[in-house]
């Protein structure tokens, strides 16, 4: 084995071992990432207040919609933020 290994993580999570030399960037033009994420909360336990200040603090920085008109499946919209 010559111990190479190839992933794709959030550049937040490696940037300090890539600043020590022990992974190395590699960028590829063509490719394209798109990633989601979703806040998952239970609806009926209260959240602490640093949690309803980091949902403010999302729900205020909320990307636009993209203009392409096309609806989202169904299972996409389910976890939206909303209050």
């Amino acid at each position: 084995r010559n111990k190479l290994g190839v992933g794709i993580l959030s550049y937040d999570t490696v940037k300090n071992t890539i600043e020590r030399g022990e992974f190395k960037l590699l960028r590829v033009p063509e490719l394209v990432l798109e990633a989601k994420s979703f806040i998952v909360y239970h609806k009926e336990r209260p959240l602490s207040a640093n949690a309803a200040d980091f949902l403010t603090l999302l729900r205020e920085n909320k990307p636009a919609p993209e203009p392409s008109g096309k609806r989202r499946r169904r299972e996409e919209n389910r976890f939206e933020l909303r209050r």
